[in-house]
């Protein structure tokens, strides 16, 4: 890159982002669970992404917050909260010193929200548009003025701008509501172990706000991803309520 730092990043660079927390969780061998977090971890920073950087940034809090407020006893799988501590103190320590990370984590939002960038162009086209239908929007295949792809025209990276356009008001709020609806029950569903819950918490918030700065949430991947995770939701919610989803005869 530019600055120095160097980028492996493809599409299907977004698993590694459920896949850093499940790790913690569901790989039980020691030794194997720190190789593999740290593999992930490290790939996560080497795609110089910053919508991941955030993402898992923000779903680490949501591990230690859900694990902590779900937590009925006082021991719990401490190895695991120990490990995500090793890594957010390697992250914390990355960020305060190496100037070019932080300077690529601001430019997010100095580019979302000046007028000269390229975000920032589509936000201020996006929300013209929106203007034109604000209840019910223009339709899940609309574009506005400024487009980021002519053979995709109705692909954008500030997504929630973009659902804004597409979808109205009315399409926005059931949208993220069902998102808000996922994560609410995943959290605390009963019968299912906190550990479990705090990785399915912190990897759906991590994907979801991943997703948002980058037109991820609608390609192919993206979707085989969501859906991933909420196959996982539906497993957790189904043993709350003890139901069987299929049962072998």
């Amino acid at each position: 890159m530019p600055d120095g730092f160097f980028r492996v990043f493809w599409i299907s660079s977004i698993w590694l982002v459920p896949s850093f927390f499940y790790g913690v969780v569901f790989i039980r061998n020691r030794f194997a669970r720190f190789f593999s977090v740290s593999f992930f971890f490290i790939a996560i920073l080497a795609t110089y992404s910053r919508g991941l950087w955030i993402g898992v940034s923000l779903g680490l809090f949501v591990f230690f917050l859900s694990h902590f407020i779900c937590e009925r006893r006082g021991g719990g799988r401490v190895i695991i909260v120990l490990l995500v501590i090793v890594h957010l103190i390697g992250l914390l320590v990355y960020i305060f010193h190496n100037s070019g990370f932080w300077s690529r984590v601001d430019s997010l939002y100095s580019d979302a929200f000046s007028e000269g960038g390229a975000r920032g162009r589509q936000v201020s086209s996006l929300l013209s548009a929106w203007y034109d239908n604000p209840v019910i929007g223009s339709g899940f295949g609309s574009s506005a003025e400024v487009v980021r792809s002519v053979t995709t025209p109705y692909v954008y990276e500030m997504i929630p701008f973009a659902l804004l356009m597409k979808l109205g008001l009315l399409g926005f709020f059931i949208f993220f509501s069902f998102f808000g609806f996922v994560f609410i029950t995943g959290v605390f569903s009963r019968g299912v172990s906190v550990s479990e819950k705090s990785a399915f918490s912190a990897a759906f918030i991590s994907f979801i706000t991943s997703s948002m700065t980058n037109p991820i949430l609608f390609n192919f991947v993206g979707v085989t991803v969501l859906c991933a995770l909420l196959i996982h939701w539906s497993s957790i919610v189904a043993r709350s309520k003890n139901l069987v989803l299929y049962r072998v005869q």
